[in-house]
């Protein structure tokens, strides 16, 4: 809810039960039937910078409930919500894999340059 890094606007899906302070906010669908938590936290995560803006730049602002209840989220059916996570999760995996290709083959490329080179 509060900080002027990285925090402010930050979401996560907590998995255990957790108690919070006046820092942090939990935020659950009333009717997971209607409300996948994994869909609610994409659109806020995707809406991190738009948060981040509703208390504007200064140091001492902070987020509060009454701001929390005004941000809007789309609401499309169960289905389609569990559709958009699945093709998130498929997509995130596939970016993940990239990753670790890309490193797999920057190691290669630097062991190569220091075989060429004598190191």
């Amino acid at each position: 809810m509060n900080g002027q890094g990285k925090t402010r606007g930050t979401v996560a899906i907590l998995r255990v039960k957790a108690t919070c302070n006046q820092s942090i906010v939990a935020i659950t669908p009333k009717n997971f039937s209607t409300l996948l938590s994994e869909f609610l936290y994409l659109q806020l995560k995707a809406k991190y910078q738009e948060i981040r803006n509703l208390t504007g730049d200064n140091q001492r602002s902070g987020l509060n409930m009454p701001i929390i209840r005004r941000i809007e989220i789309y609401l499309p059916e169960i289905t389609l919500q569990t559709q958009l996570v699945s093709e998130f999760k498929l997509e995130n995996e596939m970016v993940k894999s990239n990753k670790a290709l890309i490193e797999r083959f920057e190691q290669k490329i630097k062991d190569r340059i220091a075989k060429v080179w004598g190191d």
